[in-house]
């Protein structure tokens, strides 16, 4: 788990070929650029910047929900790495994103407590401890795309 990343970015490759492969497969999909708090992971700050992260995806949710005019109690949040596992977080202690239909999470994990308290189930996508960058990012593709289709696809 790193340690102090940067706040969600808008240009990694692996978030933007996630969302392609949505968009292509019928979902509206969205990079949400989250806010974090600055500093160390001490289990204050931790537990804030899930906070803020769970109002940063709501925020989006709420916009694109009214853009589009679709029921946001219809959308799934992800993230990878950080973002995966400060979302475990999230849905653990706070309510923000209890209406989704679930968490879609890439190369994140999350303790005992955080597992037995989630609020809305989860889709865990994992690769081997020694895979980093690119080759991690390309197995979580890979994974990702063996997901079913969904016939919940929003319309619009």
């Amino acid at each position: 788990m790193k340690n102090n990343p940067s706040p969600g970015s808008l240009d990694n490759a692996t978030e933007n070929d996630i969302c392609k492969k949505a968009a292509q497969n019928g979902y509206l999909a969205a990079i949400v650029q989250y806010r974090k708090t600055p500093g160390d992971a001490t289990t204050e700050s931790w537990n804030t910047s899930a906070q803020m992260i769970g109002e940063d995806y709501d925020k989006c949710i709420v916009a694109i929900a009214g853009k589009y005019g679709v029921d946001k109690s219809k959308s799934v949040v992800g993230g990878y790495s950080y973002a995966s596992n400060i979302l475990f977080t999230n849905i653990s202690i706070y309510n923000t994103l209890s209406y989704c239909k679930g968490v879609l999470a890439a190369c994140g994990g999350s303790g005992e407590w955080n597992a037995q308290n989630f609020k809305i189930p989860f889709i865990r996508l994992i690769v081997p401890a020694t895979m980093r960058g690119h080759i991690m990012a390309r197995v979580c593709m890979i994974r990702f795309q063996q997901i079913p289709l969904s016939n919940l696809k929003v319309k619009g």
